[in-house]
């Protein structure tokens, strides 16, 4: 009696370990929720998936796994899977068997060009996706989804909230070529190139907190350099007159800024009345003293740049080249009066 009750402990402890095994082998592998692509290939038995799978780091053992299936009884169904390692290799095996293949979503390539404005991303959107203009616009706009963006994002802060701003969003969406689901809703797009921005200013972001200008302002500098010049070296320069105009209390008189104020591109005609007209970013405009109240464009990261490293130059003016694109500069009135006719026949 005392043997037999021996061996049954013995028997008892050994299924208990067994047990014990099976549960922590089957358990999932990471416990914090990661995502990867699986693959099941058509004519592939249940030792070659379920291998697959422990070589992809997706479950602890093969050998837990295959026990499962052979004591339930389950089959394994072809397909593209999107594992979550969080899950439990019954969970995984489980929709393996039910065949619950991922949601494959059409993507869209969209390309926001350096230098273009909230306008005509919005156009471009609308264009590419079932997303209309005027709802893009508005979501620009809303105080709410601003808000949040505020409190999601170090770079951005309550200057976008400035009733005096035409778009809050100009100059924060990176230019870049991105793919993005065609059912994405705008507001996860503007995530996505806030995303990109975030990454772009991160590596500056010590360098932006120990400049006299907040983000903001740096990337509105960032935006009239864009339009100004197109070379390195030129849009350093063109930074340079910038903060030397305005550490001196000098109009910056940039037509780039006159052309934004009244909602025109700088391939419309600009009239004269356009050029001084009284807005919150035309630096032209009489009595225009320091920055305009925000960016003009989606400055690139060269422009963004080139406002935290301003060349190391004396020059007072410059002036663009429409056509040529070549930036004309000048240390005083003197040179300017030179430089000025050439530029001028180019408009």
């Amino acid at each position: 009696m005392k043997k037999i009750t021996i061996i049954l402990v013995i028997i008892a402890l050994i299924c208990g370990a067994c047990v014990g095994s099976f549960f922590f082998f089957i358990a999932p592998v990471s416990k914090t929720r990661e995502i990867k692509d699986f693959k099941v290939i058509g004519g592939k038995n249940k030792i070659e998936i379920v291998t697959d799978l422990k070589k992809e780091g997706l479950i602890k053992s093969k050998y837990a796994a295959l026990a499962y299936l052979f004591f339930t009884r389950k089959g394994l169904q072809s397909g593209d899977y999107e594992i979550d390692k969080s899950k439990s290799a019954i969970e995984i095996l489980n929709n393996i068997n039910k065949g619950l293949i991922k949601n494959v979503q059409v993507t869209v390539q969209i390309q926001f060009e350096e230098g273009i404005r909230f306008v005509d991303y919005a156009k471009l959107i609308s264009d590419n996706f079932p997303i209309s203009y005027e709802t893009i616009l508005e979501k620009g706009k809303d105080p709410e989804f601003l808000q949040t963006v505020i409190n999601s994002y170090w770079f951005v802060d309550e200057s976008i909230l400035d009733d005096k701003i035409y778009y809050p969003l100009e100059g924060y969406l990176f230019p870049d070529t991105y793919e993005v689901f065609e059912s994405t809703t705008i507001e996860n797009l503007f995530y996505k190139l806030l995303n990109n921005n975030k990454s772009k200013l991160d590596p500056l972001k010590e360098d932006i907190q120990k400049g006299k200008y907040n983000v903001h302002e740096i990337l509105t500098l960032a935006s009239i350099i864009e339009k100004e010049a197109r070379k390195e070296d030129e849009r350093k320069k063109v930074s340079q007159v910038l903060y030397k105009r305005l550490d001196n209390n000098i109009s910056l008189g940039c037509d780039v800024t006159s052309y934004y104020g009244v909602h025109k591109t700088l391939k419309d005609p600009l009239a004269e009345a356009d050029l001084y007209n009284s807005n919150p970013y035309n630096t032209r405009a009489t009595g225009f003293m320091g920055l305009p109240v925000g960016p003009i464009c989606m400055p690139s990261l060269m422009s963004i740049k080139a406002a935290l490293n301003p060349a190391d130059t004396d020059y007072l003016y410059f002036c663009a080249g429409v056509k040529s694109g070549i930036v004309s500069f000048a240390k005083n009135t003197e040179e300017w009066l030179k430089i000025k006719p050439k530029c001028m026949s180019e408009r």
